[in-house]
């Protein structure tokens, strides 16, 4: 006899997946030269004092042709002298659950000084005190052969999180040009659309999970008596794949790693009035 995987649940609402976006921070440093409220710096100085992050209306050093991405401040860690550190900014606490996916957008401008390079490591953390979690492995080092760097975007995207999370921008210091950020965008991506109306489906689950070759999700019997579409959503809320499995066609779906790229997706199974049946998967 085949195992299948599930459970029956009863909801009482109805969510159907969108590209809902809303906007949990959007911080361009214009504060007239003080930094934002709730926003914390640390760091550890090898000598004494060291840079801390600011506010400031024009660059340093080799960077002091460089004025704010937008409007007339950006945030700096800068000193005037070659005091290695490094030197942590963090966001105010933001609550990150309930979303599919929250994206950290952001531009930046540092230079390479006669092979002494600045450069910015992300990561973030769900409580004051908890482990840092990189956003990126190596460090992203920044500019690293240019002459006259210019503002450059980069987007970094989160695929969890909790109603306390922090993102943690990691300064390491290492010239007297200094580290910029401005124009910093923090959106979560969630779902939309609520019926209010009384619907039993189930929790599904494809066998193995996480997919590393080819899955299999067994429908539950009575399911397949029917007409039944089943669709893929991408951590956006975009689907990224349809199936149209006719009544008595078939008591199973196949999910092979070559259909989608690696990831984490939610499935769903509906009939022609509500869902059915829905899941997780995970792309190896």
């Amino acid at each position: 006899m085949k195992k299948t995987l599930l459970s029956f649940i009863v909801v009482i609402t109805t969510v159907v997946l969108s590209n809902a976006q809303t906007v949990l921070l959007n911080e361009g440093f214009e504060e007239n030269g003080t930094m934002p409220s709730g926003w914390l710096g640390t760091g550890t100085y090898s000598n004494s004092g060291g840079p801390t992050w600011q506010e400031s209306p024009s660059g340093h050093g080799g960077l002091s042709y460089c004025s704010a991405h937008t409007g007339n401040y950006f945030g700096t860690l800068w000193d005037g002298g070659f005091n290695y550190c490094t030197t942590d900014l963090i966001t105010p606490s933001m609550n990150f659950s309930g979303y599919t996916s929250v994206t950290l957008n952001f531009y930046y401008i540092a230079s390479n000084f006669f092979g002494y390079q600045d450069s910015l490591a992300i990561f973030y953390k769900t409580s004051s005190s908890g482990s840092l979690i990189p956003l990126h492995i190596p460090n992203y080092v920044m500019q690293t052969n240019s002459a006259s760097p210019q503002w450059t975007s980069t987007t970094f995207t989160i695929s969890s999180g909790s109603a306390t999370t922090y993102i943690v921008f990691r300064g390491i210091y290492n010239t007297d040009d200094g580290i910029n950020l401005d124009d910093i965008k923090i959106t979560g991506y969630g779902t939309t659309g609520i019926n209010e109306v009384s619907n039993s489906k189930y929790n599904l689950q494809f066998y193995p999970n996480p997919v590393s070759d080819l899955s299999t999700l067994y429908i539950p019997e009575g399911l397949n008596e029917k007409d039944l579409s089943f669709t893929v959503y991408n951590i956006l809320g975009q689907s990224v794949m349809k199936q149209e499995i006719h009544s008595g066609q078939s008591s199973r779906i196949e999910l092979n790693k070559n259909d989608l790229a690696t990831g984490l997706y939610i499935f769903r199974l509906t009939d022609s009035e509500k869902i059915v049946g829905e899941g997780k998967v995970i792309i190896q």
